[in-house]
């Protein structure tokens, strides 16, 4: 019987230490660990389809996937899925759905989940089922920064009446 979370078995692989990275910036270790009461409080057992690192260098808005906080949330629950599936499972099915409600798509015949084939699998663990692939499943959008509309030119005060009382002829001037 395995003596690791799926959170101690990311941690002990050198080439998931991105997806590591992306699990604690996400604030999502208590899911891999056990102890998660979200997103999905029923969610006791999960199979986490880490992304190696070389698979997640290759992407290029990485950095700012990272500093958006719903794209990297999002970036880790489309690698997790409730339950333990061995690869066995997961190859048996037309298609998973993640934790982040990402429709995975499994092609028996290559082998593959959204196009990404197995590096590592089956590492069992306390709370699931943690398998290595080498792409990423499902690439978040960064939510583009609010830009607040320009503020209206404001047009120069205009000076005082200034000018001299100009009263008809023969009326005092006041």
């Amino acid at each position: 019987m395995p003596t690791e979370s799926a959170w101690d078995r990311v941690l002990a692989d050198p080439e998931l230490s991105e997806f590591a990275d992306a699990v604690g910036i996400a604030g999502l270790v208590e899911l891999l660990d056990g102890q998660a009461t979200v997103p999905d409080p029923e969610a006791e057992f999960v199979t986490v389809l880490a992304p190696t690192n070389d698979a997640i260098d290759a992407i290029a808005d990485w950095e700012e996937i990272k500093a958006d906080p719903a794209a990297i949330d999002r970036f880790v629950l489309a690698h997790v899925v409730d339950g333990t599936l061995t690869a066995e499972a997961i190859l048996a099915v037309p298609e998973l759905t993640t934790l982040g409600t990402d429709i995975l798509v499994i092609d028996p015949t290559q082998q593959t989940i959204n196009g990404a084939g197995f590096v590592t699998l089956d590492q069992t663990a306390l709370n699931g089922i943690l398998h290595s692939v080498d792409l990423v499943l499902v690439v978040p959008s960064v939510t583009p920064p609010t830009t607040l509309p320009a503020a209206p030119e404001t047009l120069p005060a205009t000076a005082p009446d200034t000018a001299p009382d100009t009263a008809p002829p023969g009326t005092p001037a006041g």
